[in-house]
């Protein structure tokens, strides 16, 4: 997978917190922010990741979050796929948090082979995102790239190892990217390529960050023949889930096979105006563990957007969860 951060240290798992905000807007969008904290005397971010963007207006939540929790350089950033409720904002991200130690994972996908109009055809702001990132990774040494295509290879190791360390033990931080699958996504290649790509979300990168054995899943908007080529091993192990496609039928294809006594906590962004989410879809959901939403499909919307906020504390080898709410989101019951 390439050279990586290897190792973060804290003063104790005592004051260890895991933060995770899912960000979404009204009817559409979605980004996620992946912090772990050092909570001594004051919260420290030891750890910080950017999952996609998007921003309405001149308004962009990740980095009011961003700002509001001191990160001033990512870790690592993901862009899961080029689509227009992924992608507005992210350019923005690249520019004023990605710096020398940041690694930026995209699907692999030849971008800079296409026809300038291809990325611009699927989101007016995709062709801007992968600019900057261009932008930014041309002004790194070669021996300290910026850029990670992700396609996942049969049978191999599809992702690295950090430790995490206090004066007393460690604990194995392991990020495992699930999708997209190398050789089914390799069909876009240059030569075979239409002009405009007839499912963005077949590229689409998915991936679990585990500690110890307490496994979460960030799904992107990976769906139906992407899911079915994740093993029912890696599924079964997941105890937080941000929700595949915005609750989609074709999100209802990995929920059959989550283990009803170890999910604890999903959420979903919205996408209103393609359907989604599926009531029937959250209703499986629910039933395997709690179900947050960052909006609701139905009740009148009193604000532009909506956040939830899972902080993770692993203390005494008991797993605490505190979800707390901004905006429209709520808890689906």
């Amino acid at each position: 997978m390439g050279r990586c951060r290897n190792e973060i240290h804290i003063s104790s798992f005592s004051n260890f917190i895991v933060r995770l905000i899912v960000i979404g807007y009204k009817n559409v969008g979605e980004s996620i922010i992946i912090l772990f904290l050092d909570k001594c005397d004051i919260e420290k971010v030891v750890f910080s990741m950017v999952v996609d963007c998007y921003k309405k207006d001149d308004f962009n939540l990740t980095k009011v979050f961003l700002d509001k929790n001191g990160v001033s350089e990512l870790d690592f950033a993901c862009w899961t796929h080029p689509h227009d409720d992924h992608s507005p904002g992210f350019d923005e991200i690249i520019k004023s948090y990605c710096g020398n130690k940041t690694r930026v994972f995209h699907p692999r996908f030849e971008f800079d082979d296409f026809d300038p109009g291809i990325l611009a055809a699927e989101c007016s702001r995709a062709k801007n995102v992968w600019e900057a990132l261009v932008k930014l990774s041309s002004a790194r040494p070669i021996e300290n790239p910026l850029l990670q295509s992700i396609g996942v290879n049969v049978g191999l190791d599809n992702g690295f190892t950090i430790k995490i360390v206090d004066d007393y033990s460690e604990k194995d931080c392991r990020f495992d990217f699930l999708t997209p699958f190398k050789e089914y996504i390799e069909k876009y290649g240059y030569a075979s390529c239409p002009k405009k790509l007839k499912n963005v979300n077949e590229l689409s990168i998915s991936f679990t960050i585990s500690l110890d054995s307490y496994a979460f899943y960030f799904g992107g908007d990976v769906e139906n023949k992407q899911i079915r080529l994740i093993g029912a091993d890696e599924i079964k192990r997941m105890r937080w889930m941000k929700v595949p496609h915005h609750c989609s039928d074709g999100a209802n294809l990995i929920v059959d096979l989550l283990n009803a006594n170890l999910l604890d906590c999903a959420v979903s962004s919205v996408y209103t105006s393609r359907g989604l989410p599926v009531s029937s879809v959250q209703d499986v959901y629910k039933s395997k563990g709690r179900l947050f939403m960052t909006q609701s499909a139905n009740a009148t919307l009193q604000h532009g957007y909506g956040a939830v906020q899972f902080d993770y504390q692993f203390k005494n080898d008991k797993i605490n969860v505190k979800p707390i709410l901004y905006g429209n989101a709520y808890e689906y019951l």
